[in-house]
């Protein structure tokens, strides 16, 4: 019984490459997949090697072939390095081993939904002796009509077993390559934060399937700026009021208020004395040169096609963006507003330098 858990794998994916994406292959880690048989794995910087059976086997990520006693062969799709281990597919070691090697048990595949795509991911049990009904394959293998316009990317491997939830490098590994795929299509979609811990966590609690959220871009806008002379005091009120935007989520519907978000310009969070306009005159004021972030946030709503609710133009030009473009904020007075009237979430990312600040909406989808 100890060659059932790949052996029943095998299975899986004859049966996957009927239903599943075309090419479907099963990636295992090699290095714990030969220790379980007391086989040891060493790097030499470029490639992955171990012997058994009078025979070496040396696997190069990245390519499509490896060396097997001496001899080339042909991997069904090539070798991948995910958190510095590497992945094979899972005929190779078959072939290696001229059995099917005693992978330890398989208790649970998720199935990892993004967007149309679909990827099984499960984890290597701890125990030599599984059973049968260990074993868990989600019945329904054919995605849902999902409620996303992003089209299937190619891509012949969606079929992964991870060494264990300790590989957290690992994981990310996969998670970075997935987002890989999926930004690899023209709709602007990627995975959304915090995606690797609901992947760890569906994982950990063995879940028959899984939504990973996505996001999508809609508008941005980077403006460069030069901070000479007083202006250094005014870029850091405007790094610290785009620390305060970063991060916030606004709902469908929602108004989103500039002021609110931001809050008073004082001391105690964070701002220092700038300058602020007044009329046609600089004068001292503390938290001045917050209207910058204000004019990226401005031109990123702009360019999302987002309503304006409320702005102001300053009382005279600004030297950072053409004019018509500025967007001037005065807590309690005058404000910079605007709706989402998206049937979903929109996320503000917002960050920059005293040099550069940039502001990017996404639209938040799963």
């Amino acid at each position: 019984m100890r060659w059932f858990p790949l052996m029943f794998l095998l299975l899986i994916t004859l049966f996957l490459a009927g239903v599943g994406p075309a090419g479907a292959a099963v990636m295992v880690p090699l290095r714990p997949v030969l220790e379980n048989r007391g086989i040891t794995i060493s790097w030499d910087g470029e490639a992955a090697t171990g012997y058994c059976c009078g025979r070496l086997l040396r696997v190069v990520p990245g390519r499509d072939t490896a060396e097997m006693g001496g001899n080339e062969v042909l991997l069904d799709v090539p070798a991948v390095m995910l958190g510095g281990m590497t992945f094979v597919p899972d005929t190779l070691l078959a072939g290696f081993l001229d059995s099917p090697p005693p992978v330890v048990g398989f208790h649970a595949f998720t199935r990892v939904r993004i967007g149309e795509q679909l990827w099984l991911v499960g984890m290597l049990g701890e125990s030599l002796e599984a059973e049968p009904e260990d074993f868990r394959i989600p019945s329904d293998l054919v995605p849902e009509e999902p409620d996303t316009i992003i089209p299937e990317a190619p891509g012949p491997a969606r079929i992964w077993v991870l060494p264990g939830t300790g590989e957290d490098m690992v994981l990310e590994g996969l998670v970075s390559l997935m987002g890989a795929e999926l930004s690899s299509g023209a709709l602007g979609f990627t995975l959304a934060p915090g995606a690797s811990g609901i992947l760890r966590d569906a994982l950990t609690q063995k879940l028959d399937s899984v939504t990973l959220p996505l996001e999508r871009r809609i508008g941005s806008c980077l403006v460069n700026f030069n901070p000479g002379g007083g202006d250094y005091n005014n870029m850091l009120n405007a790094v610290q009021a785009a620390a305060y935007l970063n991060g916030i989520t606004v709902q469908p519907g929602q108004v989103f208020s500039y002021n609110q978000t931001v809050g008073p310009r004082t001391a105690e969070r964070g701002f220092v004395i700038g300058y602020a306009i007044s009329g046609d005159r600089h004068v001292p004021a503390r938290g001045g040169g917050v209207c910058r972030t204000s004019t990226v946030l401005y031109g990123a709503v702009l360019n999302a096609g987002l309503p304006v609710i409320e702005r102001h133009a300053h009382t005279r030009p600004v030297g950072y963006v053409p004019m018509g473009r500025d967007a001037t904020v005065s807590y309690g007075t005058a404000d910079l507003k605007f709706r989402n009237d998206l049937p979903r979430p929109v996320r503000i990312k917002a960050g920059g330098t005293v040099r550069q600040l940039q502001v990017t909406l996404w639209e938040l989808w799963g």
